[in-house]
């Protein structure tokens, strides 16, 4: 018997320096935002209190808006071995104060801790070779966020080969632990031309129903109930979709490409899709509406001028090229196509639909700005009310030194198509500038002012403009 112990011992030995390792690397972020923003433009199309639909009230630069926003995250990037890693982490969302309740993300705490459980990252990879499996919670990215930059809950498999390599996969996109509709089936394939660039190609598809498909139709619904008439004012200040119950369907699927290079002397991003699908649009009168609402909204009137078919066909494309010629400067230059709707519903909605886009210039028209990428996002319509957008920018990228940085864009934006509520389709001309110090190695100061000086698509000449500074602290052993 004692012969076996240094045996056992040698066994153990061997098995516990043979075990994979386990290396945590746990992190920490805060950040302290202060913004004012003022002038915006209202996109909610109201009733008056004579019974007539405020149109003239529409996009008129009339709402402002002050926050001061808190939001903190933690978590930590784990890997076991060679052959799997994963990652879990947790945000508060963007915390403000508003009417003496506390809100995260635009709605009160306990309905975000509810529905998201303030979870960002859960997720598991696993590796063998060149195939990987990988299932979770994680930030999904799709068309450089012309499409999708958002969490997502799902799973996929991949095949990377360099410097080839495919996926495919499911995922239900939106930060919420009970996720709603169908998973965005979505397959892509990719070429790496050197470490730092990549070619793709991709289709993915989906089905919506109930209030994600309504966000999407939302344009689509605000221009048929403008349509119908004036009603009593017994439902003044009432929204116009509170008249009426749309119910909204549609299946929807793109294809697209994309790349993002870096060049000798510079780099140049491009990313398209292409829109396909159809979708249904059907009314029911609301119950609890004001009996003058329900009297114009009947029935029979909501089957003869709301209920549709729609066959969905749209296009999104958005390019970026900078210059890497100097040590300091680093001029560019951006433009961005998403068609838009027109006037007639009757079997076509143009505007491109979007699952959870995010585009980064320019900042305000887009609601880009700084503290931005710390909040949800929805499925959308481009342009203002689904009008779709044209826009070309320059810019210039100023870095002195590695704690400094400066970047200025300027752009002129078009909405895509006319419309009958507005008087052009310009929306304007607007101006960035955001800085960034970084005063030690963890903490840093952000900085930003833009401006969107309305065009003729708006009623009224102003300036819509926001002004916002952030400090902000990480932490990485």
């Amino acid at each position: 018997m004692r012969r076996t112990w240094p045996a056992l011992l040698l066994i153990g030995w061997s098995a516990a320096t043979a075990a994979p390792r386990l290396d945590l690397d746990p992190w920490a972020f805060g950040t302290l935002i202060g913004r004012v923003q003022r002038d915006r433009p209202d996109e909610i199309v109201r009733v008056q209190p004579d019974g007539t639909f405020d149109t003239a009230g529409f996009l008129t630069p009339r709402l402002d808006d002050d926050d001061l926003l808190l939001y903190a995250a933690l978590g930590v990037e784990v890997r076991w071995g060679a052959h799997v890693e994963g990652a879990l982490s947790a945000a508060t969302g963007a915390l403000a104060w508003r009417e003496g309740e506390v809100f995260a993300d635009g709605r009160p705490i306990a309905d975000e801790a509810g529905d998201t459980g303030f979870l960002r990252d859960a997720w598991l990879r696993a590796t063998l070779g060149d195939a990987a499996v990988e299932a979770g919670r994680r930030r999904l990215r799709l068309a450089g966020g012309l499409l999708i930059d958002e969490i997502a809950t799902g799973a996929a498999a991949r095949y990377d080969a360099d410097p080839l390599g495919a996926e495919i996969g499911a995922w239900w996109v939106g930060r919420s632990l009970q996720p709603e509709g169908q998973p965005l089936a979505l397959v892509r394939a990719r070429w790496l031309p050197d470490f730092l660039s990549e070619v793709y190609v991709f289709g993915a598809a989906t089905r919506y129903t109930d209030d994600l498909a309504r966000a999407l139709a939302q344009p689509a619904i605000d221009r048929i109930l403008v349509g119908l008439g004036p009603v009593a004012g017994a439902v003044a200040d009432l929204a116009l979709a509170e008249c009426a119950r749309i119910e909204a369907d549609f299946t929807l699927g793109w294809v697209g490409a994309g790349a993002e290079l870096i060049l000798d002397g510079g780099s140049v991003r491009a990313h398209g899709a292409v829109g396909l699908g159809e979708g249904s649009l059907r009314g029911t009168p609301r119950a609890e509406a004001p009996l003058p609402c329900r009297a114009l909204l009947g029935r029979d009137v909501l089957r003869q001028r709301v209920d549709r078919d729609l066959a969905v066909r749209s296009v999104g494309v958005a390019v970026e090229a900078r210059l890497h010629r100097w040590s300091s400067l680093y001029p560019g230059a951006f433009a961005t196509w998403l068609t838009g709707q027109d006037g007639d519903f009757d079997d076509r909605l143009g505007a491109f639909l979007a699952p959870a886009p995010f585009l980064a210039r320019p900042r305000l028209f887009f609601g880009a700005g700084l503290g931005s990428s710390l909040q949800g996002r929805a499925p959308a319509a481009a342009g203002v009310g689904g009008r779709g957008v044209r826009l070309f920018g320059a810019s210039l990228l100023w870095a002195p030194t590695q704690t400094l940085e400066l970047d200025l864009d300027v752009a002129t934006l078009w909405a895509d198509t006319d419309d009958a509520l507005a008087d052009g389709r310009h929306y304007g001309e607007e101006v960035d500038l955001w800085g960034r110090w970084r005063l030690a190695d963890a903490v840093a100061l952000r900085a930003e002012v833009d401006a969107l000086w309305l065009g003729a698509f708006y009623p009224e000449d102003g300036v819509w403009w926001q002004g916002v500074v952030g400090v902000e602290a990480e932490w990485a052993p």
